[in-house]
Order: structure tokens, then C-alpha cells, then sequence
């Protein structure tokens, strides 16, 4: 119950306190410095997975990164019966990624 409250909480904190680095980012999309964008969104978005998944109690260990091309597009699928695999990938894959899903999410 207190790790709920805690991740709910995180979430909102998180959200209100980097409003900010959403402006940052904003004005680096304007300015055309897109790459710099996507590294900054990244970072803060990398971060605040690796908080939430921790608030739930768990550790995660990932094996194989080495096995995954730096140089090329990759596919992560996951079968999404809860929001922790999201955050699994977002949090402690390094490689720049996005998501595509479905409607009702």
C-alpha cells in the first residue's frame, strides 16, 4: 500500500517539478537541435523508470545488452500484463527507443 501511494506520488512530484525541463526541451525542438532533445527527454525519462520500478520492491538484473547492435534499429516486444515491463525497458536498456501503443492506453 505504501509503495503504491509512493509511486503515485513519485509520478506527480516528478511531473510538476520537471515542467521546466519540458520547456527545454520544447525550445531545443524549435532551435533544431534535435539530437540534444532526444537525449535530454531521455535521460529524465530514463530516470524517473528506474525510480518506479524500484519503489515496487524489485531488482532487476539485465544480461545480453552486449548482444544488442548499437549501430542499428532494434525491436523490444513485450507482452505488457502490467506497466513494469515498460518501465523495465525505458529504465535499464541503454539504447534510444520509443513505443507504440494501442488506443485504449
Amino acid at each position: 500500500m505504501i509503495r503504491t501511494f509512493l509511486w503515485y506520488v513519485l509520478g506527480w512530484v516528478y511531473l510538476s517539478v520537471t515542467y521546466p525541463l519540458l520547456l527545454a526541451v520544447k525550445a531545443l525542438e524549435k532551435s533544431g537541435r534535435l539530437k540534444q532533445r532526444d537525449v535530454l527527454a531521455d535521460k529524465a525519462s530514463q530516470w524517473l523508470s528506474r525510480r518506479l520500478f524500484y519503489l515496487t520492491g524489485s531488482k532487476v538484473r539485465v544480461i545480453g545488452q552486449d548482444n544488442v547492435p548499437a549501430d542499428q534499429p532494434v525491436l523490444f516486444v513485450s507482452n505488457h500484463q502490467s506497466h513494469v515491463d515498460s518501465l523495465i525497458i525505458h529504465g535499464f536498456i541503454k539504447k534510444p527507443k520509443g513505443f507504440v501503443s494501442i488506443v485504449e492506453v
